[in-house]
């Protein structure tokens, strides 16, 4: 506990706003482009409570988890090296939105 100090007011507690709810309807559909971490599995949870229909993972090898991969509707693992793959990946998955989520360790 804190001894307050003589001649100073007391501290009063600052109030966090809560963030304001987005006016967007969710995005029929969302690829995370999945490193390693909580973070992709936390993007991937938010979509689907935001209505996010359909979500792909594209993963990367020995950086994405197998439980990151499977709470997926689709999912791939690439080697990060290969950018030709990647973008060939991409383009042929079918989806229109993309987000880059966690740590990649080429």
């Amino acid at each position: 506990m804190k001894t307050p100090v003589p001649n100073q007011p007391p501290e009063t507690p600052v109030e966090t706003p809560s963030p304001k709810p987005v006016d967007q309807p969710a995005p029929d559909d969302l690829l995370v482009f999945a490193g390693n971490g909580e973070l992709p599995q936390l993007v991937i949870e938010g979509a689907r409570k935001a209505g996010v229909r359909r979500i792909g993972v594209l993963g990367f090898r020995g950086s994405t988890p197998r439980r990151t991969l499977a709470m997926a509707d689709w999912n791939r693992i690439i080697s990060f090296s290969s950018l030709r793959l990647f973008r060939e990946t991409v383009r042929t998955a079918g989806f229109r939105y993309g987000i880059l989520a966690g740590q990649i360790s080429p």
